[in-house]
């Protein structure tokens, strides 16, 4: 279960930095109205404090032109690679 979360956070705190990189200087306030959000939230997102639904990432890169893999976690990532081993082995 611990390995679940350690994914989930993760795949959240991704998803944030990539937001993050896209916004790049713009203000938080003014990409939040961009995506049609509250800068908290946005700010929440952005640092992986809440984790962000597919839809809701399926309508950023709806909205931004990006394709949604953007947001995704690559499978070589480390996180996702030691889940896969954990799950192997039980």
């Amino acid at each position: 279960m611990e390995k679940t979360r350690d994914l989930e956070k993760a795949a959240n705190l991704y998803a944030g930095s990539r937001l993050k990189e896209i916004r790049g200087g713009e203000p938080r306030v003014k990409f939040g109205e961009r995506i049609e959000m509250k800068e908290s939230l946005l700010h929440s997102y952005e640092s992986g404090q809440v984790n962000i639904a597919l839809s809701r990432l399926a309508r950023f890169s709806a909205i931004l032109g990006v394709p949604l893999s953007t947001f995704i976690l690559p499978d070589d990532d480390p996180a996702l690679a030691e889940f896969r081993k954990e799950e192997t082995e039980a």
